[in-house]
């Protein structure tokens, strides 16, 4: 399955994982570093345990989010200035390539994201569900400056793309001329930033052949694990996960458990489980090619979860990109060290070339999380053989 954003090429890959070192043909692209320790999430599941067979009430949700220590959700409708901005002074003289533009690619697909999720507001305004005052979004948008994109031409772009989408907000939609489109700003600025990006690959098919050959190297390794959980007991299922996720010997390992688990039809029910160890994963500053799946997984799960799917239904996305900050800088130190791995970049071009949670797109009844669960998540879909 490809996954296409600003920058080209990516697949949703669902890795499984082993008892040893992952990979073979491409081992050199697994860092098989420590697994991540989990004690704190089973600990709150064993609370969770006692409390049933108690039959007291216990609050999964608030233990797992202080657990996880996530951030402040309030005030998350309009996106404002420049927090999300990364300063990379270390790479700004860098031969490589994609590290030399690591920062301008990210600031510059930032911007465009969060410019566009507050014109979004005003679209729903315009259809009568009025969730931001006019003044205070068209103040946001001036708000997120371009000055955070050190590169004269994007940055000239980045104010014609704000500047003008505020003089079309500044019309009602009904009087836009028959060649005027938001959405035309949008991918025409988003155009300049991909063709300012560092293409990694030639051949786009062949790369993606090679994602695909990665992933079946290690799709088989921990099936039995994953069976050994799809044929547990209902009531046992979540805490054998949570401990065979504990018990991994590598990071790598672990991933591929993890996203094992979450594609699997009967984790549903054990979503907030899956955000938070998803949260714990990235949080640990440790790479796998898949960091991009893991922090688009706990991205939509958490809208769905906490949040909710409805276009107007907060979405924090200033907390998802703090995540995804996390990530893509965890990408790029993987690149210093192995300045040749392309998936490695693949997973840093994903990861901070994917737009935000938006309220319209491909689903028709509620915000783009509906859709990328659907997208990330299509084992929970599949009908069981």
């Amino acid at each position: 399955m490809k996954w296409s954003g600003v920058l080209a090429v990516a697949l949703l890959v669902v890795m499984t994982g082993c008892k040893r070192e992952t990979g073979e043909q491409y081992r050199e692209y697994f860092e098989n570093d420590d697994a991540v320790i989990l004690n704190d999430i089973i600990d709150v599941y064993d609370r969770y345990r006692q409390a049933a067979a108690d039959s007291t009430y216990f609050d999964v949700s608030a233990a797992l989010h202080r657990a996880e220590a996530y951030g402040d959700m309030d005030n998350s409708f309009i996106e404002r200035d420049t927090a999300f901005a990364l300063q990379l002074p270390q790479y700004a003289s860098s031969r490589h390539p994609f590290l030399a533009g690591a920062e301008v690619f990210y600031n510059s697909c930032l911007l465009t994201f969060n410019v566009w999720s507050n014109h979004e507001l005003w679209m729903r305004e315009c259809a009568g569900f009025p969730l931001a005052d006019k003044e205070d979004i068209v103040a946001a948008i001036r708000s997120i400056s371009e000055d955070c994109i050190r590169d004269d031409d994007l940055r000239s772009a980045a104010r014609t793309y704000k500047d003008s989408i505020i003089v079309m907000m500044n019309r009602p939609m009904d009087e836009w001329g028959d060649d005027e489109s938001s959405d035309y700003l949008l991918m025409s600025f988003s155009g300049k930033i991909e063709a300012k990006s560092y293409r990694f690959f030639d051949d786009e098919e062949k790369f993606a052949d090679s994602l695909d050959a990665m992933t079946e190297e290690i799709a088989d390794a921990t099936l039995p694990a994953l069976e050994r959980y799809r044929q547990a007991e209902r009531d046992g299922r979540l805490g054998l996960m949570l401990h065979s996720l504990n018990g991994c010997d590598t990071f790598d390992e672990q991933c591929s458990l993890f996203l094992n688990w979450a594609d699997s039809p009967e984790s549903e029910p054990e979503d907030v489980w899956i955000i938070a160890v998803a949260g714990r994963l990235m949080n640990s500053g440790k790479y796998n090619p898949a960091l991009g799946n893991i922090w688009g997984i706990w991205r939509c799960l958490f809208q769905y979860y906490y949040c909710g799917i409805s276009r107007d239904s907060s979405i924090p996305n200033g907390l998802y990109n703090e995540m995804r900050k996390k990530c893509y800088l965890t990408c790029l130190k993987r690149i210093e060290r192995h300045p040749d791995d392309i998936f490695a970049m693949n997973c840093a071009a994903v990861i901070g070339g994917r737009a935000n949670i938006n309220r319209f797109g491909e689903y028709p009844y509620g915000n783009q999380a509906a859709f990328e669960k659907y997208i990330y998540l299509q084992g929970r879909y599949q009908k069981s053989e």
